[in-house]
């Protein structure tokens, strides 16, 4: 019996020494070979280990050279996230991927290293979907063009948006001349960008983007803040003094329990709440102190999906207001119209709207003539060239406008402008 112990003992003591990881030890060995479908943006339940002392993981990619042998990179398709300890303990790692539209299939490898011990995990992302169908890209609107009668001038179609996206799909660049004839451009840097760490004192956080904004020889920079769990929801955002490399707040954004951007509250003091009914937005009012409120309703929407169209072309009638930066800065702020279109300010609405503007009980107020409102009404939008998804190809928006002298406090009108008839048109990649 005492022989019997013995060799048990030593079959044990064998049995460690071949332990491969004897620092990091896997939950599930089937965990360390993964394959995933072209659709598929994560590995279910993550990946589960235990370490018995600090770590760390690298992810590569191998991909051909020229010379016929293998190049090993940094793939930008797949990423890791934990809770941030990386000492001894058991863990769990979120492996997140992005959809895979190259039509070939891909092999990433995350290494975790412990004191000596590695632990090789292999993530092959397939070409195909469930139904084995190739993953096409999604649809992207590489410019928005626009012409027609508006404040009684007649303009030729000229592009007013213009987006450039990175290999993600996500807008990097944008050219704005809706909200200026001169032309503003917004530069999209992610955390996953080289660009990203330029800014002096300024390190590189996942949950953040940067945003420069040019009009003409100014420049300003801001940086966004988004919700952690909800990536693509901005939460705040800071004037970038390039002077001080500090950050001054610019803006900070509350979301209901549904996701919808219910206030937006200016650093002036200022701030916009918003309305929703039945997932559409409903009204905006404008708060600032010692003034009035202005509310501005939106009264009417079609039954067509806004979420088929690839940008929320409702953000083009919705006045979110343009954030200003530093009082000192030349160059214009963010317009919110802007990032909610591509976005990041929550869900959009559900569908698309009909009467974008209507004011009811809010009037636009000319600073240089305070005697004189100016209010639109009848605004409509009509929607055409929509394909079989409910995908907007162009819409034509009208509106009459009417000025009032409000210090005799008329009924009528002073006089009505002619009816104004913006026609656009979306390009598609």
């Amino acid at each position: 019996m005492k022989n019997f112990h013995l060799l048990l003992t030593l079959a044990f003591c064998l049995l460690l020494s071949c332990e491969p990881n004897p620092d990091i030890i896997i939950n599930d060995r089937q965990d360390t070979k993964k394959t995933v479908l072209a659709d598929q943006t994560e590995i279910k339940g993550g990946i589960s280990f235990s370490t018995e002392g600090n770590w760390h993981y690298d992810i590569y990619e191998y991909v051909s050279n020229y010379d016929g042998g293998k190049d090993q990179r940094t793939p930008d398709w797949i990423r890791i996230e934990s809770n941030g300890n990386h000492t001894a303990g058991d863990h769990t790692i979120k492996v997140i991927l992005y959809p895979n539209y190259t039509e070939v299939e891909r092999v990433a490898e995350i290494v975790i290293t412990c004191k000596k011990s590695v632990l090789k995990i292999t993530i092959t992302q397939k070409n195909t979907t469930a139904n084995g169908e190739i993953l096409l890209p999604p649809m992207q609107v590489e410019s928005i063009e626009v012409g027609g009668r508006f404040d009684g001038v007649e303009y030729n179609p000229y592009t007013c948006f213009n987006f450039i996206y990175d290999r993600k799909y996500r807008v990097e660049a944008l050219d704005d001349r809706l909200h200026n004839l001169a032309g503003i451009s917004y530069g999209f840097m992610y955390s996953d960008m080289g660009e990203y760490a330029d800014w002096p004192g300024r390190e590189k956080v996942e949950t953040e983007i940067q945003i420069a904004v040019m009009e003409g020889a100014y420049s300003s920079y801001y940086l966004l803040t988004l919700d952690p769990e909800k990536k693509k929801r901005v939460t705040k955002i800071d004037y970038y003094n390039t002077n001080t490399t500090n950050l001054e707040e610019v803006a900070a954004f509350t979301y209901n329990n549904d996701g919808y951007l219910t206030e937006c509250e200016k650093a002036d003091g200022s701030s916009f709440i918003y309305a929703w009914q039945n997932g559409n937005l409903s009204s905006v009012t404008s708060r600032s102190p010692g003034k009035d409120d202005i509310i501005t309703l939106y009264s009417s929407y079609n039954n067509m999906p806004n979420a088929a169209t690839p940008i929320d072309v409702n953000m083009l009638f919705t006045d979110m207001k343009t954030l200003l930066g530093n009082k000192n800065n030349k160059a214009d702020g963010i317009n919110l119209s802007t990032l909610a279109m591509i976005d990041l300010l929550g869900n959009r609405s559900k569908n698309h709207i009909t009467k974008p503007v209507v004011f009811l009980e809010s009037v636009i107020r000319w600073d240089w003539f305070p005697e004189i409102t100016r209010v639109h009404k009848n605004e409509l939008v009509e929607y055409h060239g929509v394909d079989e998804k409910g995908t907007v190809i162009g819409f034509t928006s009208q509106r009459d406008t009417e000025i009032y002298e409000t210090i005799a406090e008329s009924e009528d009108p002073l006089f009505t402008e002619d009816r104004d008839r913006l026609i656009y048109e979306l390009r598609y990649r």
